[in-house]
């Protein structure tokens, strides 16, 4: 991964774990209620998402944060096809564009092969 993109990639990880606690009731709303224990689940994402933002930006642990991440984006999907299903919007008060909603599922394909690309990296050598 270049470094522009895993900057980038870095600064959404760590924006959304955070917007995880500061907008906590807006990302229970999304989740199906099917799922137990939803506030935990958001509060505990948020704090992968923080984390791996934080190994992506600093370049750390390349195949285990690769791979946790890669396995985490395919993990959340689903929920974001429930939100396209159901017209969630993104909070309870807010309107929802079925558009929108749609067009996220193509656009969480390149961060699934990213995350899964920066776990296939090798650490570059210092030595020579």
């Amino acid at each position: 991964m270049k470094k522009i993109t895993r900057l980038l990639y870095s600064f959404i990880l760590i924006t959304a774990g955070i917007l995880h606690f500061t907008r906590r009731k807006n990302f229970v709303f999304i989740m199906p209620k099917i799922i137990p224990f939803r506030s935990f689940f958001v509060l505990f994402t948020g704090i992968c998402e923080i984390l791996a933002g934080i190994a992506l930006f600093f370049n750390l642990f390349k195949k285990l944060a690769g791979t946790l991440l890669t396995i985490f984006m395919i993990l959340i999907y689903p929920v974001n096809i429930y939100m396209a299903i159901k017209k969630k919007p993104l909070g309870p008060n807010q309107k929802a564009y079925p558009a929108a909603l749609w067009l996220r599922l193509p656009l969480q394909i390149p961060l699934i092969i990213g995350a899964y690309r920066w776990s296939l990296e090798e650490k570059k050598s210092t030595e020579k």
